[in-house]
């Protein structure tokens, strides 16, 4: 029969009933609750704590088996990962991980997001056939920029050779019918809206056509 005695003769605060028993791992002595759960021999606290350390080690080597070690500081779970991209290895907290599923390290993710900044910022087309440019808010036509700092090229070469930012009411029309091509003679100010298309005698129309920078009048007096 284990001994056991009050919380009151063994100087601790309440009424229940302790109990003298030895830890399954490290077999200190001491006295426990007579009430424990689990129907098993309790461990001591620092025993318990270092089962609830390994077994959390043990789920993190699982959820990263290509981590080389493991570590635990207080609550946090550090892991000894390679870089996928260079293949050097660095300590990185498992929160980190989980938050930056490319687990690189900090000098390739910087690399990477200047790549992906300067990939941004580089002349894009847009699903309409314009093409947009990125423009800093250090630049004296940022104030025409949209979303993310882009503006459509067109409108930013016509602004340049006006000296001024455009008026919202105001656009600019490709005179050949090829939204790409903006180069400064080949557009023209509009105020309002225009459609699409271009004007018959800003395209040709044959390849043999002489009408191209011809006035009505002269294709006129040409047919007759």
């Amino acid at each position: 029969m284990r001994e056991s005695k009050l919380a009151s003769e063994l100087g601790r605060s309440g009424h229940l009933r302790y109990y003298s028993t030895d830890c399954p791992l490290c077999h200190t002595h001491r006295w426990v609750k007579w009430n424990f759960e689990g129907g098993k021999e309790p461990l001591c606290r620092p025993c318990h704590k270092q089962k609830q350390r390994e077994r959390v080690m043990a789920e993190a080597l699982k959820e990263y088996p290509q981590a080389r070690a493991v570590e635990t500081r207080g609550k946090r779970v550090t892991l000894l990962m390679p870089c996928p991209q260079c293949g050097k290895e660095r300590w990185a907290a498992r929160n980190y991980l989980r938050k930056n599923p490319s687990r690189m390290c900090r000098p390739c993710a910087t690399i990477e997001s200047r790549t992906r900044m300067s990939s941004f910022r580089s002349r894009q087309i847009t699903v309409d056939g314009y093409c947009s440019v990125y423009v800093p808010r250090s630049h004296q036509y940022h104030s025409m920029t949209g979303t993310r700092s882009r503006l459509l090229e067109h409108r930013l070469v016509m602004a340049q050779s006006l000296g001024r930012p455009l008026e919202a009411s105001e656009t600019v029309h490709h005179k050949n019918g090829d939204r790409a091509d903006n180069r400064l003679e080949n557009l023209e100010l509009w105020t309002g809206n225009h459609g699409p298309g271009a004007r018959v005698l800003d395209v040709p129309h044959c390849p043999t056509c002489t009408c191209q920078g011809q006035s009505w009048a002269d294709i006129f007096e040409v047919a007759r």
